[in-house]
């Protein structure tokens, strides 16, 4: 510092150049030690940093990686040049990526700001879940994000159990209405056996008995896990994940949870905390990073309570992986901060309760799903089914899902499926399906009411001057 400080006086000939010094050195010491703070700790911070902040601690690490030395000589194949100065500026810099051709999480000798990103990353995870109210012992001492989206998350979970139970050949499936669980079972080899739900009052829930019946039929040897959803459209409901969780242990069968969007759900959130509370079998939960933490689509968190199962999923993982996600996560989390974070998932909680009662002040009738606090479903007249979800895309309005009750049957890697999307066969109603999702804002709701209720009007008027 003292040579540094002989240098800015150099440059500074006025003659208040002492104190300009000493105010330059202040504000660098002072960028030193929030850098120092926030790698030491590996917390999100209290409040959300600046974007030029951000942006030079960035900068400030990717400058750590080889392809950014102003003396590097690449010889190799993979140098991370990079050709277009915007695709530079959009990454930061950071080119190599993260992990090793044979661990994902191993350090890159010539790619240290990589490597210290990817950390930083992963402990940043690991934070967002205690403050959203996971507990220690539910998360873990490790939470790994993946360059993958859920499904393949879920894959990748997949595969690394076979290297413990070579002679699985099933998964059975808690089913729940989505392609891509039902195609991470088929995509890694194994053969999908479906646990069927049933109907209490409005509200899907999982057949416990069902599942039962399964377990005893097939050879457990032969089971890989079961799967389970803490997530899911309404009107189905989160599954009781400690029940599921003691047969899984009787049986001695591992339990993988889809818990795509149920960081932002205290429900959600409680579930997995007593499944692991009450020694029931719990030993993977994924969790997509868009949906709970608003950015773009491509990676996920995978989280274990047992000491070295999400080092079994790392070791699966082949070659390096894009660190585009990471880069994108702790930018987000540095701009929230934890404040930002609380107050977002705070104000989920109460939007989700306002959406309902906006729904119902126009008269639309809630199929009621008390177990399942993110998404709501709509009862549907059959005059309004067949075009209401195009209807409303073309108006503006995205994510609203459509479930006719008079749906065929839908084949999916060779698994059908009678009435896909509705979770069970031959539910009574139709019905239209949205979310109070993180960042959804009042005034959003209450347009969506508004455009929800003309189309009603529209269809009814329609209606009435056909008959």
């Amino acid at each position: 510092m003292e040579d540094f400080s002989g240098a800015l006086q150099n440059c500074l000939s006025l003659s208040s150049s002492k104190s300009l010094v000493k105010q330059s050195e202040q504000v660098i010491g002072a960028k030193q030690k929030q850098y120092t703070l926030l790698l030491e700790s590996g917390q999100i911070p209290e409040n959300g940093w600046t974007s030029l902040e951000i942006e030079s601690f960035l900068l400030f690490l990717s400058a750590l990686d080889s392809n950014n030395f102003n003396h590097n000589v690449g010889v190799g194949e993979r140098e991370g040049r990079l050709f277009s100065e915007l695709v530079t500026r959009r990454n930061y810099g950071f080119a190599h990526g993260v992990g090793r051709s044979g661990n994902l999480t191993e350090i890159q000798p010539k790619a240290a700001g990589s490597s210290i990103l990817y950390d930083l990353a992963n402990r940043f995870s690991k934070h967002a879940l205690l403050l959203a109210g996971f507990h220690e012992r539910t998360v873990g001492k490790k939470c790994t994000i993946f360059p993958l989206a859920t499904g393949m998350a879920m894959h990748m979970i997949f595969c690394a159990l076979r290297c413990v139970k070579p002679k699985a050949k099933y998964v059975l499936w808690m089913r729940i209405d989505q392609k891509s669980c039902l195609k991470a079972i088929t995509s890694a080899g194994f053969i999908p056996i479906i646990v069927d739900n049933k109907l209490e009052g409005y509200q899907i829930v999982g057949n416990l008995d069902c599942l039962r019946e399964k377990m005893k039929f097939y050879d457990p040897e032969e089971i890989l896990c079961v799967v389970s959803c803490s997530s899911c459209f309404a009107p189905r409901a989160f599954d009781d994940l400690v029940q599921i969780g003691a047969i899984c242990k009787e049986y001695n069968v591992h339990h993988v949870v889809n818990n795509a969007y149920g960081v932002q759900s205290s429900r959600s959130v409680h579930l997995l905390n007593e499944a692991v509370r009450t020694g029931g079998r719990l030993d993977y939960f994924v969790q997509s990073l868009d949906k709970n933490f608003m950015v773009p689509v491509g990676g996920s968190i995978i989280c274990s309570p047992h000491k070295g199962f999400v080092e079994q999923v790392e070791r699966v993982y082949p070659g390096r992986a894009s660190s585009s996600c990471m880069i994108d996560f702790v930018i987000t989390m540095l701009s929230m901060g934890t404040c930002g974070f609380r107050k977002l998932l705070e104000e989920r909680k109460r939007l989700s309760e306002f959406f309902k009662f906006a729904l119902e002040r126009e008269n639309f009738q809630i199929l009621k799903s008390p177990h399942n606090n993110i998404s709501i479903a709509i009862k549907l007249d059959d005059d309004l089914t067949s075009d209401i979800g195009s209807m409303l895309f073309l108006r503006g309005a995205s994510g609203a899902r459509v479930v006719d009750k008079s749906s065929a049957y839908k084949e999916i890697d060779g698994v059908r499926l009678k009435s896909f999307g509705a979770h069970i066969d031959d539910y009574p109603h139709s019905y239209l399906t949205v979310a109070a999702a993180i960042g959804i804002k009042e005034s959003e709701i209450e347009k969506f009411v508004k455009m929800l209720k003309r189309l009603r009007a529209k269809r009814a008027k329609t209606v009435v001057i056909s008959s």
